[in-house]
């Protein structure tokens, strides 16, 4: 981790410490709900009605939404964890 970039989330925005952005949270889902989830994340990101670049610029830059590479990055670590894969560094 690095002290710009405690976290080292693609999609931490400068002043994330002083809005408690870097606190640990713990959320329970059930396996439907986490798949639900990983779901919508890929339509979004990837599907066939993703947005274009440009779309996903303006979301960024007009409605604040993170990057779509940070919500790939969250897509394969709720997978990972989905999946059991956790036990061994990659």
């Amino acid at each position: 981790m690095s002290d710009v970039n405690p976290t080292n989330s693609a999609s931490y925005r400068p002043g994330d410490e002083r809005k408690g952005y870097n606190d640990l949270v713990t959320i329970v889902l059930t396996k439907r709900e986490c798949s639900d989830l990983l779901t919508a994340m890929n339509e979004l990101t990837a599907g066939p009605y993703a947005p274009s670049e440009k779309e996903w610029q303006w979301m960024e830059d007009v409605m604040g939404m993170p990057t779509r590479e940070s919500l790939m990055a969250l897509f394969d670590k709720v997978d990972d964890f989905q999946e059991g894969d956790l036990r061994s560094p990659k």
